[in-house]
């Protein structure tokens, strides 16, 4: 049986259509199987702005995935919840964590800005589970990634406090979105902390075939040295996709050489951009 895909971006960090905003953050709407799904929610503002003008009705989301706790995937659920109310939130148990990006001269709290009672009040229905999680059929988050690699590390920056004090925060919470085609694996990336190699290697295993159809969302390499761009392309090279878009904390450097080595497969989605190929 054929089912229906659509994937449309809500929230980017870039748009290049008329009277939507961009965003630091990421929002992607899925349609699939029958089921609408919102995959992160953005900071705060784009999202309720976006969805209206682009013919997504929030009111009619079936449940959504926060890819991990920061405040620019997770900022947009409260609005959300104003207009949906009771719809099941899928994440990891780490997702309320306080978290901080630590710097020599600062800190700034980047963790979800909203605590778990005040969205549990407005409808929130949370399922945090750390494993690979089929939400619908043929519909899984990938649950804690193992890091399996050397080069695929967080930055120093991202802390967590610990009895008063900042230590280093591994974001176990960083998961992916996939979703079983028949023309393969669609692969959707939060943010990609666990790193791109880490994660599609993780998927890979779970459901036995590298056999990728797209890839896309955040890769998180935009301060990335430039072994862990060049490695991330060795191992994408190991999965034979079709079609890739590196979008949100992916980083210039990194969009340009993932280009440079995939030009017949890349893909520039920003806000507005809306992908059906099923």
């Amino acid at each position: 049986m054929t089912h229906k895909l659509v994937i449309q971006i809500l929230v980017e960090e870039s748009v290049r259509r008329a009277n939507l905003l961009a965003e630091h953050g990421i929002s992607v709407f899925v349609e699939f199987g029958g089921h609408q799904i919102l995959f992160d929610t953005g900071q705060i503002m784009a999202l309720n702005w976006n969805a209206p003008k682009l013919g997504v009705d929030l009111k009619a989301i079936d449940a959504v995935v926060l890819s991990h706790g920061h405040y620019d995937h997770t900022g947009g659920l409260l609005d959300l919840l104003k207009q949906r109310g009771d719809v099941p939130v899928f994440g990891h148990p780490d997702i309320f964590l306080r978290r901080f990006h630590v710097t020599e001269n600062a800190s700034r709290d980047v963790g979800i800005p909203w605590n778990r009672e005040s969205l549990e009040a407005l409808g929130a229905q949370f399922h945090l589970n750390q494993h690979v999680t089929e939400i619908f059929p043929n519909v899984f988050i990938t649950g804690e990634i193992p890091r399996e690699n050397d080069f695929e590390t967080i930055e120093e920056g991202f802390q967590i406090q610990n009895e008063g004090r900042f230590v280093h925060d591994e974001i176990w919470d960083d998961q992916a979105l996939v979703l079983k085609t028949q023309r393969g694996l669609v692969v959707i990336f939060g943010c990609g902390h666990s790193g791109v190699a880490n994660t599609l290697t993780a998927v890979g295993k779970f459901f036995g075939t590298k056999k990728v159809y797209a890839i896309l969302g955040g890769f998180h390499l935009v301060n990335a040295p430039e072994r862990r761009i060049q490695k991330t392309i060795e191992a994408l090279r190991e999965f034979p996709f079709q079609i890739i878009s590196p979008m949100h904390c992916t980083g210039f450097r990194a969009t340009a050489e993932i280009y440079k080595s995939f030009p017949e497969k890349f893909r520039d989605w920003h806000v507005g951009d809306v992908w059906s190929p099923i």
